[in-house]
């Protein structure tokens, strides 16, 4: 689990409406773009979001670049939705601790000394980084904007994700 944060409002993942019960999401903060997704997982607790003071906001640009920097640092950038960097840029916004199961997001928090708890299960236990390696050649990119499964453009083998 990553360092302690301040404020009274987690940042709740969209795990977190699947599987906590109302008075663990009670005001809780979410992104945006991420009530979609509580909509399409958790119907019930979507009707509920303002009856449970979850408050619904945007992260800036300037956080969700950062973000995106440390995810790009880490290995875990291709990995991670947009929601997932919105979630990341509102913990470091407005520091506070994140809940969430996807284990990047816990990466890309505890690469930057973020909060962060699981929501179910125990969570990461090291910081992890990641690198692409060819299964043909074995060539090794750390950040070259090639995602897992895509065709190495030197010996048209696919690459895959691995720790460095």
């Amino acid at each position: 689990m990553g360092a302690r944060a301040d404020g009274d409002r987690m940042i709740i993942d969209t795990a977190g409406f699947m599987h906590w019960p109302h008075d663990r999401i009670k005001g809780g903060m979410v992104s945006t773009s991420q009530v979609a997704e509580i909509e399409r997982h958790a119907p019930e607790v979507y009707l509920l979001l303002g009856q449970l003071d979850v408050e619904i906001a945007m992260p800036s640009k300037e956080s969700l670049q950062q973000i995106t920097i440390i995810a790009a640092e880490t290995g875990d950038l291709g990995g991670l939705s947009p929601v997932d960097l919105e979630v990341l840029a509102l913990g470091l916004e407005h520091n506070r601790e994140i809940a969430t199961d996807d284990h990047r997001v816990q990466n890309v928090a505890e690469a930057n000394n973020m909060a962060w708890r699981s929501v179910s299960g125990s969570g990461i236990r090291t910081e992890w980084r990641w690198k692409l390696r060819c299964l043909g050649c074995r060539r090794e990119w750390q950040d070259s904007g090639l995602k897992d499964g895509e065709i190495c453009g030197d010996c048209g083998s696919r690459v895959r994700l691995v720790k460095s």
